[in-house]
């Protein structure tokens, strides 16, 4: 069974196809990238690769109305991945009705490959989650903080004359212009902040911690923190497979 899953963002649409569990090939798209060109890319892969699933984990709020063409031409199922979604592990979160579905579908493909062990997932994004799950398969929740983009920002529109700074890759470890003071404090500190969090997860864990990195900043994350962890740009888009599967069963 082929299935058509989309991660909606709040600044990236990522979408994936599926067969049978295995990633086949996926495509990016930005919010503010033409409906036409989305529609026509989905429209095609939907009718070559024979889809009659559509998995979504929608966070961008606004994407409902655009993207209802995907069932319009089509007799495709949308399964849309919400609070009561049956799951194969156990949900704690105390407010569910306010849980972020990546954050649901990030936990639930990292359990798909590591059920049984404590984990982290950390999307890197927008802003930056933890998600954190025990060896017994409770998901218990995490954090929220702000990413470095938001970062970045926060500090041009919130002060007199701090100028609005992009990402840089190359940083240095003392900033000696106002530019690089900003760009190495944002990134510095958020490297900071991302070790130390992987520190306190696992001082409550007895098992070892597999912590598993995705979003947009993830590869920029990988090559400077100090801690183990892996790497995998698709968890989100491979736990809504699994969970529309699970739930088609």
């Amino acid at each position: 069974m082929r299935l058509l899953c989309l991660d909606i963002g709040n600044s990236r649409i990522k979408a994936a196809v599926f067969d049978n569990g295995q990633y086949e090939s996926g495509i990016s798209f930005s919010q503010d990238d033409d409906l036409r060109i989305i529609q026509i890319t989905f429209e095609q892969w939907i009718l070559d690769k024979n889809i009659k699933h559509i998995g979504v984990s929608n966070v961008g709020i606004k994407e409902n109305e655009r993207l209802s063409f995907l069932t319009e031409f089509s007799e495709c199922v949308l399964w849309e991945i919400h609070p009561k979604t049956q799951l194969p592990f156990y949900n704690l979160y105390k407010t569910p009705e306010t849980l972020g579905m990546d954050r649901l579908c990030g936990i639930a493909g990292a359990y798909l490959s590591y059920p049984n062990q404590p984990l982290l997932v950390i999307d890197a994004g927008t802003a930056i989650t933890y998600d954190f799950m025990n060896e017994r398969n409770e998901y218990l929740g995490g954090a929220i903080t702000p990413g470095m983009s938001l970062k970045f920002k926060v500090l041009n529109q919130y002060t007199a004359k701090l100028p609005l700074v992009n990402f840089n890759e190359n940083f240095p470890f003392i900033g000696q212009t106002t530019e690089d003071s900003i760009r190495t404090g944002v990134q510095s500190s958020s490297i900071s902040e991302m070790e130390g969090m992987v520190s306190r997860y696992q001082a409550i864990c007895v098992k070892p911690l597999k912590v598993i990195l995705t979003g947009g900043d993830a590869f920029f994350f990988s090559s400077h923190v100090n801690f183990e962890h892996e790497l995998d740009p698709n968890l989100v888009l491979k736990g809504i497979d699994f969970l529309v599967r699970y739930g088609i069963q």
